[in-house]
């Protein structure tokens, strides 16, 4: 068994060591029970404190504004009201404050200050119950018909979107509740060259586009409500092409 080397009354930077903790590191050395300067106390292995990598107790890397006095301030719907005594594993105060709900919550200063809580709950539990609603269908479109398959009754060729008609195949979408006619053609192959090209104008970029807003959506739901999706069907020299707001990067 290998000898431990005593260095109960120790000092180390701030550190002054106490006693064996009792308790052990991952790697199993001793750790030790010291009291820093500041008055508070720590654990560290003794070559933590030999090589220097442990010489307080962490008080010095706390900054000065993990202390900024932040009363009366107001956080969103968060109004800080006054610290407690304790915080969290970092080292920042916990505030206690009041929600514009009226519900009491402990948050701490930089979850404040940084904008990562801005309720109590409440926001994000009033738009995950909102969020369905918000993007269910995109600027008068559901989403759920543009991914559908399904062909409708009145088709008798087998391949969505495209109609034989008085002997001719006729390609054709829906889109925003109305029908756009994307060619007539004598042999079905051309229909549906023409239909597949105006799923990928009206059906492809729709979804893409639609993903990344409900992405941006489902973490903002004030941006949601302000910028729902809008799209404008245009036609340049026989061809269609749509534009999306608001702009997103995808």
């Amino acid at each position: 068994m290998p000898i431990i080397q005593e260095i109960t009354g120790n000092v180390y930077g701030d550190l002054m060591v106490l006693c064996m903790s009792g308790q052990r590191a991952a790697n199993g050395a001793v750790l030790w029970r010291c009291r820093c300067a500041c008055g508070g106390e720590c654990l560290a292995t003794a070559n933590q404190l030999k090589t220097g990598k442990k010489s307080h107790c962490g008080c010095k890397t706390q900054r000065n504004y993990h202390h900024r006095d932040i009363a009366g301030r107001v956080f969103g719907d968060l109004t800080a009201l006054f610290p407690l005594e304790k915080r969290d594993p970092r080292g920042y105060l916990i505030w206690h404050c009041r929600c514009t709900c009226g519900n009491l919550v402990d948050v701490d200063y930089n979850n404040l200050v940084s904008g990562q809580r801005i309720s109590c709950g409440c926001r994000k539990k009033a738009h995950d119950q909102a969020f369905p609603s918000l993007v269910a269908r995109a600027d008068g479109t559901s989403i759920d018909h543009l991914k559908s398959k399904k062909l409708p009754a009145s088709n008798t060729t087998g391949v969505k979107g495209v109609y034989l008609i008085r002997g001719k195949y006729v390609a054709k979408i829906v889109f925003q509740q109305k029908q756009y006619h994307l060619g007539t053609f004598s042999h079905i192959e051309d229909a549906i060259a023409a239909r597949r090209e105006g799923e990928d104008i009206f059906i492809a970029s729709t979804l893409r586009h639609y993903a990344a807003w409900q992405k941006k959506a489902g973490m903002d739901a004030a941006w949601a409500e302000e910028n729902p999706i809008r799209i404008q069907v245009e036609k340049q020299g026989g061809s269609y092409f749509l534009r999306f707001f608001p702009e997103l990067s995808f």
